[in-house]
């Protein structure tokens, strides 16, 4: 506890001081003591001080003694101790008055007392609390690294931290998922919660996300739990400017001791080297994965008995039928090319991303394996044995949905696609299900749409022109085909390419063509005529139909980030 001005007035040198006003401002702790010489003594104090004084600067200037107390109590000093007996005969009224509206200590020392006294009894019994504090710190700081050299982890550090703080204690991700909590029944009681409170407390601040991504100071924060609100203490653990997670001390009391202020910082302090040691053990542990993963998708593994077993080290039954799911940021190369870019930023929310689609994924398949790649994040959905083929596509569309409306709903200002491969019960044709996945992905990107599932299986015609190798010939059949819209659109500033698209689209509904462009009916079919006669293909024709649809796939296709869709009408 620090020396507050109820404490000082227990000292030899303060005997038979009186308390003027301002009673409520008693605990507030001194740090340091002045003697007022010169009126302006506001310039030459400080915050914490308790000011001595005989009044001798103003004792000729009632309008300085009426504000000396405001002024003292906006810098923030504990109190103000006067000696009138010499210079003034009593403590002026409007003193008092202001002292008591500001919560203020105005105390009123005997004329015996000798500031001198004051000074050295008060500044040793600072002193000393100060060197006792020292010596709490490290006995604390000492506690808590013995955890980490004897290996000890979060659960420890959150045990030890509420035994120290009496109170419960989690700490979090930067996801606010629990990682580690410390709770006796008596600290339930002392908060007045009912039996499964807390629990239930620290699962809404986990379920719903809660706390704040990157948050930098301490702060508290509060929570319904069932009829009553809850405060707690977040510490954020920073690390090297990065965030990593958060300490939460459960309603310590409103105003953060000191002491608790000295336990949190060294606890913040410890996690952290305990977020970094586990952050490195993943590191280490990432990138064998990985190197397993590259190999089993790349191919390079054929021998199921070494796969399986490779896979056990990792945590993974391979034995099991998976289906597989790539899921990536969109427009991922507009990040890397941006101005200001940060690869430690970007890292940090591939992580998140990662966090979250690892917590919507498990919550219903908790024997999933996901894992990150350079291009993207894989999961591997697990695949039940009563499920058809349709089911297995239908699922996986499903889960692939729900991780891209989470991601939205959770990330601000980024979006992800998923694409999905078709289902090989053997790992060793998952080369395939992963080049589609990804094959999938590419078109999508390629037509310039974000937030999107899609397997690949739903791909239709896109699947063949994607893997044909001849692009020059693409080229020139879509030049041949549809080459005279996109010129005259050009030209004329025109929609004939859009026209015939949404036509296409249509199925040759010349009704809902009309519909969908907002276009007279009489317009469409000059369009359409137009588009017959820079063509010489007609749109009766099943072989000219035909082939309008699929130049204008191949023109979505080849035109990376581009769509027909132009200017409307």
């Amino acid at each position: 506890m620090s020396v507050t001005v109820f404490k000082a007035l227990t000292l030899n040198s303060l005997r038979g001081t009186r308390v003027l006003a301002g009673y409520a401002g008693l605990e507030n702790p001194i740090r340091s003591v002045s003697v007022m010489e010169v009126p302006d003594i506001e310039r030459w104090v400080r915050e914490g001080d308790l000011l001595l004084t005989t009044v001798y600067p103003i004792k000729d200037d009632p309008r300085a003694q009426e504000t000396l107390v405001p002024r003292l109590a906006k810098q923030g000093l504990s109190g103000l101790a006067i000696k009138p007996s010499r210079y003034i005969d009593q403590v002026p009224d409007a003193m008092i008055e202001a002292a008591d509206q500001c919560n203020f200590p105005l105390l009123e020392l005997p004329a015996h007392v000798s500031f001198n006294d004051i000074i050295i009894e008060l500044l040793t019994e600072i002193l000393e609390h100060r060197a006792e504090q020292l010596k709490r710190s490290e006995e604390i700081n000492r506690r808590f690294t013995e955890i980490v050299l004897q290996g000890g982890g979060l659960q420890e550090i959150a045990d030890t931290l509420a035994e120290l703080l009496k109170t419960p204690v989690t700490i979090h991700n930067l996801e606010s998922e629990l990682l580690a909590t410390s709770c006796r029944p008596d600290m339930i009681g002392n908060l007045g919660m009912k039996p499964g409170d807390f629990e239930r407390g620290v699962s809404a601040l986990a379920e719903n996300n809660s706390l704040p991504w990157l948050l930098r100071q301490p702060t508290w924060r509060r929570m319904r739990v069932g009829e009553m609100m809850v405060e707690h203490f977040v510490h954020p653990i920073i690390v090297e400017g990065r965030n990593l997670g958060y300490l939460c001390a459960w309603e310590i009391s409103h105003e953060v001791a000191p002491d608790h202020q000295i336990i949190l910082n060294h606890a913040a302090t410890v996690t952290a080297l305990q977020f970094m040691k586990e952050e490195a053990v993943k590191e280490v542990e990432c990138r064998f994965r990985n190197d397993f993963l590259n190999n089993l998708l790349g191919g390079y593994l054929e021998s199921m008995e070494a796969i399986v077993e490779r896979g056990r080290l990792y945590g993974w039954d391979l034995t099991k039928p998976y289906v597989l799911l790539l899921a990536n940021i969109d427009n991922q190369e507009s990040y890397y090319s941006s101005e200001g870019f940060m690869e430690d930023s970007f890292w940090r929310l591939k992580n998140r991303l990662l966090s979250i689609i690892e917590r919507v994924v498990t919550t219903t398949y908790p024997d999933a394996i996901i894992t990150d790649k350079s291009d993207g994040i894989v999961i591997f959905m697990p695949v039940r044995s009563s499920w058809g083929e349709n089911e297995v596509k239908q699922r996986a569309k499903e889960m692939a949905q729900r991780i891209v409306d989470h991601i939205q709903k959770e990330v601000d200002g980024v979006s992800i696609s998923i694409g999905i491969g078709r289902y090989y019960s053997e790992p060793v044709k998952w080369k395939k299900a992963y080049r589609e996945a990804r094959q999938a992905l590419q078109i999508v990107n390629s037509l310039g749409t974000g937030g999107e599932v899609i397997h690949y299986d739903d791909l239709g015609v896109y699947r063949i022109l994607a893997t044909f190798k001849d692009k020059k010939e693409l080229e020139i059949f879509c030049e041949e085909t549809i080459g005279p819209l996109v010129q005259y659109d050009q030209e004329h500033d025109s929609n004939l390419l859009i026209t015939l698209e949404t036509y296409l689209q249509t199925n040759g509904n010349l009704k809902e063509t009309a519909k969908n462009l907002f276009i007279h009916y009489n317009t469409l079919r000059y369009r359409l005529e137009r588009i017959e006669g820079l063509t010489g293909k007609s749109l009766a024709d099943a072989e000219d139909y035909l082939s309008f649809h699929v130049a204008v796939k191949i023109y979505r296709l080849l035109n990376t980030g581009q769509t027909l869709l132009g200017k409307t009408e």
